[in-house]
């Protein structure tokens, strides 16, 4: 008997797709399929374990029958007093008055006026400011222990202080000399002058010629601050700079007792400036200008060292 042929049948290619493969391989290689296999293990069967341990909760039903506890809350009804919240009653013993009438207008008969003229001083350090402030007080009538009080209180401050306070201002002692060259082309020193008492914003060694404005003092580090002119093209000497120009210092810090040489522009000429002494004095104990207040901080009236 002839067997009859058919078509060879071959098993398909089975291939997984590569990222699959690679994802395998990735994790094999870094041993994550142990840990993989075990959550998604946990995924499916902690849902089925959580869910068969559920409980039926038995809702019983009110019964009609119940007695209340036997502490119950009660209401207690009070009997309304309407008296209590009349206004003809709580305010019967005063009269109404017209509220855009002005009222006072002046002064009871046994009040007095009197003006007093006062003197404030503040001080920081050594600096110092003053102003007259005038106050109107009202002396009221006798047997009033507060008015009595304070007129006592009052005439024994101005006893005490003697009604004025004294003003202090900052002034240093310097010493200026004038160095200029000769036909032989040394420098000599050709003027030498003492100023004593210059005060804040004095221009050195003066105004038509100025090299250095005294600005004032630094009271933390013990210096005294110079502003520096504009026509000075050389700044030798000691010293500490603040703001630093174009070409020079413009703000500078110096102690008492170190000489600076300043080189003025317009004329060739150095002018050394050496602080001999820094103190507070008194107001207008000397013959510079008033406008040295309130320069000088922390010192107090002790002098500079």
């Amino acid at each position: 008997m002839k067997k009859l042929k058919g078509p060879d049948l071959k098993m398909p290619d089975l291939k997984m797709p590569d990222f699959v493969t690679d994802l395998y391989y990735d994790l094999r290689d870094r041993r994550l399929l142990a840990p993989i296999a075990l959550a998604l293990v946990a995924i499916v069967a902690v849902p089925i374990l959580l869910g068969g341990d559920r409980e039926e909760v038995q809702v019983v039903p009110p019964s009609a029958g119940l007695a209340p506890p036997a502490k119950a809350s009660k209401l207690t009804v009070v009997e309304a007093t309407p008296g209590l919240r009349d206004y003809h009653t709580r305010l019967g013993d005063r009269s109404p008055t017209d509220p855009f009438k002005q009222r006072y207008t002046s002064l009871p008969g046994s009040a007095q006026v009197q003006s007093v003229e006062t003197t404030t001083s503040g001080e920081s350090g050594g600096a110092s400011s003053d102003g007259a402030v005038t106050e109107s007080t009202t002396t009221p009538p006798e047997g009033s222990s507060g008015g009595s009080g304070g007129s006592d209180g009052g005439t024994a401050d101005d006893e005490a202080g003697g009604g004025s306070a004294q003003n202090y201002e900052f002034v240093i002692d310097a010493q200026i000399s004038r160095i200029e060259k000769t036909a032989d082309g040394e420098e000599k020193v050709t003027k030498t002058e003492e100023r004593h008492g210059v005060p804040i914003l004095a221009q050195l060694p003066g105004k038509k010629t100025s090299v250095a404005t005294l600005l004032g003092a630094n009271a933390e580090k013990q210096r005294l601050v110079f502003l520096v002119s504009h026509d000075v093209r050389a700044v030798i000497g000691e010293f500490g700079c603040i703001t630093r120009g174009a070409e020079v210092c413009e703000i500078l810090e110096v102690r008492v007792g170190a000489q600076l040489e300043y080189l003025y522009e317009p004329s060739g000429v150095r002018y050394a400036i050496k602080v001999t002494n820094a103190r507070i004095v008194p107001a207008g104990s000397h013959k510079g200008a008033s406008s040295s207040r309130a320069a000088f901080i922390g010192l107090g009236n002790q002098p500079l060292p």
